[in-house]
C-alpha cells in the first residue's frame, strides 16, 4: 500500500487557552499547517512531497464562520501571505475550505481543510 494523500486532525478548540498551542491548527510545534508547510508532513512512502493534503477540524465551540475568521486571523499573526488565509468552499452541515501554501523547499502544497460539528 502506499501513501498518496496525508491526512491532520485537529480539535478547534483546543484543550489550551493562550499560547502556541491554543493555535496548533495553524503553528506551533504540533501546528497542522506548519507542518506541511516545512515538509514534516505530506509525503509518499519514498519521502516525495505530496501536493495535495488535508486537514480535519473537530469543531467542539463556536461555529464554522468563527473558525475562518479565528485560523485567517492566525496566519496573518504568523506574517504568512495573505494568499495562503483559508478560502469556503462550502459551509452546510459539514464545511469544506480549501489553501495553498508555500513550502520551505519552495514547491507548493495545496490543503483541503474539512470541518466537522460535534
Amino acid at each position: 500500500m502506499a501513501v498518496v494523500y496525508c491526512i491532520e486532525a485537529k480539535k478547534l478548540p483546543t484543550d489550551r487557552t493562550g499560547g502556541e498551542r491554543e493555535r496548533e491548527y495553524v503553528i506551533g510545534a504540533k501546528g497542522g499547517i506548519q507542518r506541511f508547510k516545512e515538509e514534516a508532513h505530506g509525503k509518499d512512502d519514498d519521502g516525495n512531497l505530496l501536493p495535495r493534503n488535508g486537514m480535519v477540524a473537530y469543531i467542539t465551540a463556536h461555529d464554522f464562520h468563527y473558525w475562518h475568521n479565528q485560523i485567517n486571523k492566525w496566519i496573518a499573526a504568523a506574517s504568512w501571505p495573505k494568499s495562503e488565509t483559508l478560502a469556503i468552499g462550502f459551509i452546510r452541515e459539514i464545511g469544506r475550505l480549501n489553501s495553498a501554501h508555500s513550502r520551505i523547499s519552495g514547491s507548493a502544497v495545496q490543503l483541503a481543510h474539512f470541518w466537522v460539528k460535534v
